[in-house]
């Protein structure tokens, strides 16, 4: 019995009718700074997603340059020993 009290009670008062909210489009077309803020938020977000995918293809370089170190170590030992000889000569 209360919750037929409550159900008809809580349907019929004029304040607890379910309204749908405005639109996210026409709140921002009538205020200007909020449609502003928006646009930076996006760009702020879009941005931060940019700066994710760099770091995550930087991660993935450095563990295919990790799984490959050894190779790479001594690619790299002889090419900074050329660079340094070709520095040497060109000093004197």
């Amino acid at each position: 019995m209360l919750d037929n009290y409550y159900s008809n009670r809580t349907s019929s008062h004029p304040s607890r009718r379910s309204h749908a909210p405005p639109l996210l489009s026409s709140v921002l077309a009538s205020c200007p700074q909020a449609y502003l803020a928006t646009k930076r938020i996006n760009c702020v977000i879009n941005e931060l997603l940019e700066t994710e995918v760099s770091y995550l293809a930087s991660l993935r370089e450095v563990k295919e340059l990790s799984n490959r170190q050894f190779g790479y170590r001594v690619f790299l030992e002889f090419l900074f020993a050329q660079t340094y000889s070709l520095g040497q000569m060109v000093e004197t």
